[in-house]
């Protein structure tokens, strides 16, 4: 079974210990945690498991609940007792509607229930590591804006006691230099401020490029109904109105740093998969060897360039080359010089036709080049540079340096014919090279 993989950044390079007295606990899951990049070992019993988790460094541990010597609550005590594995997060896997201790479990790391699908499971330490990836970027950074040197002391007492990067700015004109600088998490803004409002500062900030997802909290001492719709209308995500209750400001402020650092994880998470994609889709067209289009990718080309032809009248030629006699270079200098032939052929293929033509691999050592716009008669006048430069060039390889020759064959595309017909026509003529004595050009 295939699984997508929505957030791979966040498994990828951790390390699991499996402590299961069954050699085949999670077995299902191995091709899965190697596609995401996870490093997984195994101990067949706690003792084992702890030696283990004390060795080395590991993101996470999964048991069993019921180990040979233990249960697996006696086995988290023990882990919980030593310095070094006492930060290790842990998993247990079992039945929790079946076992007594489920709720202590929970509390103590979480369930993995063991009669879930491989994609669940996958799903469920996704969310455990992104989670911990949020916990470990630190509480936040808090800006708080407010003309107030009482309230800014007051929030500066309260967000440092509690981890958070604090900066106060007294004069609201100089928020938006300060939210550049900083780039906080989360804005504590006053409402009422001398020369700008905290409706209008909001409104201004998230106008401004790259910060349209900060997160802003109204503190205001007007409780009317209009003054808290307003707020809300102008973008803050949140209202509270002085005096307030520290562990309430804490609260609300975690809640809206969590949703914003989830928001910015998985945008990040969705970006490298972006990138990743492009590449695979790069990937899917390219020939492995030699970096030229693959076969799929220049049938799909010609396809195009003769539907356009068709549409256009353009003119359209096709190249097929061959290299001659390659299987003397596999056998007198073996697979690898004759791979490095092909690659220098490539390369020097490519030098040759600049932008004028689209060079694709075609199978083995025969390549092919599409001209569009190109007669038949500078298809061949084109073909002909190439033969003469592959006869003068040498190229360089792991054993030696080789001299080889190339057979081509061209044609051009004519009303009615389609990118099959194309392709025999060209391969008709190459053929013909080949039969004449190779190291030629035939027109078809």
């Amino acid at each position: 079974m295939s699984l997508p993989i929505r957030n791979f950044m966040v498994m990828a390079g951790k390390t699991f210990l499996l402590v299961s007295k069954n050699p085949a606990f999670l077995g299902n899951l191995d091709s899965h945690f190697a596609r995401l990049g996870v490093s997984v070992a195994r101990a067949s019993c706690a003792k084992e498991g702890f030696l283990m988790a004390s060795a080395e460094k590991w993101d996470l541990i999964i048991c069993s609940y019921s180990l040979p010597e233990m249960s697996a609550p006696a086995f988290l005590d023990i882990l919980a007792a030593q310095q070094k594995t006492k930060n290790i997060s842990t998993l247990v896997t079992g039945n929790p509607a079946a076992e007594q201790n489920s709720k202590e479990i929970i509390m103590r790391g979480g369930w993995l229930d063991e009669r879930a699908a491989p994609e669940e499971i996958i799903h469920r330490l996704e969310a455990l590591f992104l989670e911990k990836s949020m916990i470990d970027s630190g509480a936040g950074r808090v800006l708080a804006v407010d003309d107030s040197p009482v309230a800014l002391k007051k929030f500066e007492q309260i967000l440092e006691q509690h981890g958070y990067e604090y900066r106060p700015v007294r004069d609201p004109n100089l928020a938006l230099d300060a939210v550049a600088g900083f780039e906080p998490d989360l804005i504590l803004m006053d409402q009422n401020m001398p020369d700008i409002s905290g409706f209008d500062l909001t409104r201004s900030i998230h106008n401004q490029r790259g910060m349209e997802g900060i997160k802003i909290v109204m503190v205001t001492s007007d409780q009317k109904n209009e003054t808290v719709v307003k707020a809300l209308e102008c973008g803050v995500v949140d209202f509270l109105t002085k005096p307030f209750d520290d562990e309430i400001l804490l609260a609300r402020m975690r809640a809206h740093i969590s949703n914003k650092k989830l928001f910015d994880n998985l945008a990040s998470a969705y970006s490298q998969m972006e990138k990743l994609n492009r590449k695979l889709e790069i990937l899917s067209i390219t020939d492995g060897l030699t970096g030229l289009f693959n076969h799929r990718k220049f049938v799909e080309n010609l396809i195009f360039e003769v539907g356009k032809s068709e549409t256009t009248g353009e003119p359209l030629s096709l190249i097929l080359i061959d290299i001659d006699h390659f299987k003397r270079i596999n056998d007198n200098h073996g697979h690898l010089a004759g791979d490095d032939a092909l690659k220098a052929l490539s390369r020097l293929m490519q030098k040759c036709l600049g932008d004028r033509g689209c060079a694709a691999r075609y199978g083995g050592e025969e390549f092919a080049v599409i001209l569009p716009g190109m007669t038949i008669e500078q298809a061949v006048a084109v073909a002909g540079e190439l033969r003469s430069a592959v006869e003068a060039a040498e190229f360089e390889t792991t054993k030696a340096k080789i001299k080889t020759t190339v057979s081509l064959g061209t044609a051009a595309w004519g009303g009615q014919m389609s990118a099959d017909q194309l392709i025999a026509a060209a391969d008709k003529a190459l053929y013909q090279s080949k039969k004449d004595g190779r190291n030629r050009v035939t027109c078809a």
